[in-house]
């Protein structure tokens, strides 16, 4: 019978690439109870995500699920001084995003759970827990995309077929591991192909 100290929620619909532990260590270091990955975002592209304020220690004080009303967005964008003291220095991307990604302290895992058949993160889960438990961002920088519709996810692949792609899956500092796999190879008749990755039974 497992007791984790901790419980890491990763979500299946983005394309990231970050070290976790430096995660996990943060939420340790400041005894949180949730910790929650975030993005500084631009105007354009909060609607569509969960936009969080949070104070000066990186603390969570609202969160708004895909907020869409003006003066709501107005309300939401954080000050370019509170930016850089969380390690964000894009001053047209003033929303921090919820990444989907969290550590939560088991306790209040069970405790938010139990009883209810709420389920999701963002509109249930973690607005219920701010006021009473210690919730706070994880600044992150690296590439991250939302690939959770079709037009999200083609533009991800189109990205990933460029040069020197935004997530280079080539990189010997980080290397991208998967198991063989023997289909048919590819066959291409003429046409040009620019900026492609073409893959065994494709």
């Amino acid at each position: 019978h497992q007791k984790p100290s901790e419980v890491l929620i990763l979500s299946g619909d983005q394309l990231y690439l970050m070290d976790l532990r430096h995660f996990v260590m943060e939420h340790r270091r400041r005894k949180a109870d949730l910790s929650v990955a975030v993005k500084a975002m631009p105007r354009d592209q909060a609607p569509s995500l969960g936009i969080m304020k949070v104070n000066s220690q990186g603390r969570i004080n609202e969160f708004v699920e895909k907020p869409k009303r003006e003066e709501q967005l107005d309300d939401l964008a954080t000050d370019p001084t509170s930016l850089q003291r969380l390690g964000f220095d894009e001053p047209d991307a003033p929303y921090l995003a919820s990444m989907g990604i969290y550590v939560f302290r088991p306790e209040l895992l069970r405790e938010v759970l139990d009883g209810t058949s709420d389920h999701d993160f963002g509109k249930e889960i973690i607005p219920r827990t701010i006021g009473s438990h210690r919730v706070f961002a994880f600044a992150y920088n690296g590439y991250w995309r939302d690939i959770g519709t079709i037009a999200n996810f083609h533009q991800a692949n189109l990205e990933l077929a460029l040069p020197i792609p935004p997530l280079n899956l080539y990189s010997p500092d980080k290397p991208i591991f998967t198991h063989a796999r023997f289909l048919p190879g590819v066959k291409v008749n003429e046409c040009r192909v620019r900026q492609a990755v073409i893959c065994d039974g494709s």
